[in-house]
């Protein structure tokens, strides 16, 4: 007689609970690493907003020949000020101080026409929430740094004021995660070199130490 009824095919009740035990555990065990994978992205895209901003005070002060700035600041409103901490940056050529939301550099006049480009004549600013998250940035001075505000101007040589870095001396700003992650940190000299380096070794042991 011919059998009319077709197999079962699926999972027993035995066998979704152990798939489920299974996938269970190797979350368990990712996400620690996942965690840590997504702070690290979070810092090296905040170490690299500040060296870019860093790299185009300095470019723009050789380019328009006249000093131009860097500077880490609270926010980016008309509240703004000086910071040694905090992912917020302001490129310009004036003090943007209470002005971080103030007028743009027009480059169609010259940069000295106060008409047409009034103070703070800002170049560019760079929030530190974009991308970046719940990152940290401390500024510290070296060994024997003049003492840092959170503001950096270069000449229109390239060079740092020395106002800003004491001749021979230099600036490390550290981004750090706010919940782990590898730190990074960005270092300027007094001659104007910017790079980025990994706090954790040193330049004569690594390349990318610091």
């Amino acid at each position: 007689m011919l059998n009319l009824r077709q197999p079962q095919y699926g999972f027993s009740m035995i066998e979704l609970l152990v798939t489920l035990s299974i996938i269970g555990i190797l979350m368990a065990i990712g996400a620690p690493a996942l965690n840590i994978w997504i702070q690290n992205g979070k810092i090296r895209t905040a170490a690299d907003s500040i060296q870019n901003g860093l790299q185009l005070a300095r470019s723009e002060a050789v380019h328009l020949n006249t000093a131009a700035s860097f500077q880490l600041t609270t926010s980016l409103d008309s509240s703004c000020a000086f910071s040694t901490s905090g992912t917020n940056w302001v490129v310009s050529l004036d003090t943007p101080t209470g002005a971080c939301n103030g007028a743009r550099l027009n480059s169609a006049f010259p940069v000295d026409d106060a008409v047409n480009n009034p103070t703070p004549r800002i170049i560019q600013t760079k929030s530190g929430a974009e991308g970046a998250g719940s990152t940290i940035a401390s500024s510290e001075s070296g060994a024997s740094a003049a003492v840092y505000t959170g503001q950096i101007t270069f000449t229109g040589l390239g060079r740092v004021n020395p106002a800003s870095i004491a001749l021979g001396n230099n600036v490390q700003i550290n981004i750090s995660g706010a919940s782990g992650g590898t730190p990074l940190r960005v270092v300027v000299t007094s001659a104007g070199l910017i790079r980025m380096c990994d706090p954790a070794f040193t330049l004569a042991s690594n390349p990318k130490g610091c």
